[in-house]
């Protein structure tokens, strides 16, 4: 099956069913006018798999080439055959569903009956289906952004994107690879690939990060003749890496054809380092000097912890905890380059702390105070924890020793012993649990961090450490 036949019938599969939806209760029929280009003998299929009883489809505006229907479906390619079915006896039996490619005459009187089909409805049916391969907080948040930002996102370019999840969506096995499949298909729809739009679960660190990298696209569409000089520069400078050069011809490339699948082997860091890059001048015509190009370090952090302790006695550590904050849940677009010691620190992403952070975070609340997580078809613990995070069948047992309607909960023991035992034993325990209950509680907010880069974690913030400290007395 070639590539366009499978776009082309999962978007038969998706206008389908917002027909279908549309056809509900007493109407007459639907018509749809300006839809996404689709094969129409799977339309028909898919539309006789949603009725059980036949129905009558008009193809007005297209092709009248015949096309093999069944008994259950009457077909037409006439706009006065379509009027007269509107009018006919056969007319409550049988649904009437028209398409409309183009301009077609005498249709007026065909919208003043039929239900129309809106772009709109399309992309909520579009979305809830791809959602539905994989139910998370993170890909609702997505697919609702996508959904609802119609002038950055046309409906054909959502459905080519989701096009080529289908398959991965649809199996049990596939729906571990889905993210990784999305992201790198994240150009279809004129981005940058990158995790961090699949990773939020906020709608407003969505909605910055995709304005970012939508912006720098936009930037690259059309470059300022600053962004030609600086990217000269770069081609021209012995001192550039490979892969900036490299970044910078791809950023030329995209700029003169602008092709989608150009942007599939950049990224926006490299693109924005590209971009801003600058090298010193000289000190004079006879002083031969070599530009001071600064360099650029990816660091874990408490590795920036450390060396800025030794180093420095920990005067950069505020500006260092805030850059590695995992506000921005590995948004690598939004951290900002930081200057340390006279080289630019960029977040390093230790491998595995995305699905690590998720665990904590599902396992880790108010309510939670952690768990065990059985997956049978694991090999490892991090083969574990990304099944976890794709949503696979995985067992989770949560501990809540706060949950008063369990008699084995740690706060339903204590209560229990202290009525049962009395004066013979200290009430003060109740007091004392308490008091942890708000030290781990002050806790919540920073516990991405101290899983993360806990060294960091402490020393960038006094409550934070004072927190620990009440916690673990």
């Amino acid at each position: 099956m070639s590539e366009s036949l499978t776009f082309t019938e999962f978007t038969a599969s998706i206008v389908a069913e917002t027909f279908a939806r549309k056809a509900k209760g007493k109407t007459l029929g639907v018509l749809g006018e300006n839809l996404p280009r689709f094969d129409i003998p799977a339309f028909i299929k898919e539309l006789q798999g949603r009725f059980d009883s036949p129905y009558r489809l008009a193809l007005l505006g297209g092709s009248s080439e015949p096309i093999r229907s069944g008994k259950s479906v009457e077909i037409t390619y006439d706009v006065m055959q379509a009027n007269q079915w509107r009018n006919d006896k056969a007319a409550k039996a049988k649904k009437l569903f028209i398409v409309v490619h183009g301009v077609v005459p005498k249709i007026k009187s065909l919208r003043d009956v039929l239900v129309p089909v809106s772009d709109r409805q399309i992309r909520s049916v579009l979305c809830e289906r791809a959602v539905s391969w994989l139910d998370s907080e993170e890909r609702q948040a997505l697919w609702n952004f996508l959904q609802k930002n119609s002038d950055a996102f046309s409906v054909n370019l959502l459905l080519d994107f989701a096009a080529y999840s289908e398959e991965l969506g649809c199996k049990e096995k596939g729906k571990i690879d889905l993210a990784e499949s999305e992201e790198k298909n994240l150009w279809r729809l004129g981005m940058f690939p990158h995790l961090g739009l699949l990773t939020h679960s906020g709608v407003k660190k969505l909605a910055r990060t995709a304005k970012l990298n939508l912006d720098l696209v936009g930037r690259m569409r059309s470059l300022s003749k600053q962004d030609l000089r600086t990217i000269t520069s770069v081609l021209e400078s012995e001192e550039a890496l490979r892969t900036e050069r490299e970044t910078a011809k791809g950023i030329l490339g995209y700029s003169r054809s602008k092709k989608r699948e150009l942007l599939r082997d950049l990224s926006y860091a490299e693109v924005a380092a590209v971009l801003s890059y600058k090298k010193k001048k000289k000190k004079s015509d006879d002083e031969d000097t070599d530009p001071d190009v600064i360099r650029k370090e990816r660091e874990l952090g408490d590795e920036s912890a450390i060396k800025d302790l030794i180093r420095n006695d920990g005067k950069n550590i505020g500006m260092i905890a805030k850059a590695f904050s995992c506000e921005n849940d590995f948004d690598e677009i939004a951290n900002e380059e930081i200057k340390v010691d006279g080289k630019i620190v960029i977040r390093k992403i230790r491998p595995g702390s995305s699905e690590i952070l998720h665990a904590v975070n599902r396992l880790m609340s108010e309510d939670n105070y952690g768990g065990i997580i059985r997956c049978d078809s694991a090999v490892d613990y991090i083969d574990c924890l990304k099944i976890m995070e794709s949503g696979e069948a995985t067992r989770i047992s949560e501990f809540r020793p706060q949950d008063t309607s369990d008699r084995f909960a740690i706060r339903s023991i204590i209560e229990n012993v202290v009525n049962l035992y009395g004066e013979s034993i200290e009430k003060d325990v109740l007091v004392a649990w308490d008091n942890y209950l708000e030290a781990r509680r002050s806790l919540l907010d920073s516990l991405g961090e101290l899983t993360d880069h806990p060294l960091l974690a402490l020393v960038g913030n006094a409550d934070t450490l004072n927190a620990c400290e009440v916690l673990v007395k």
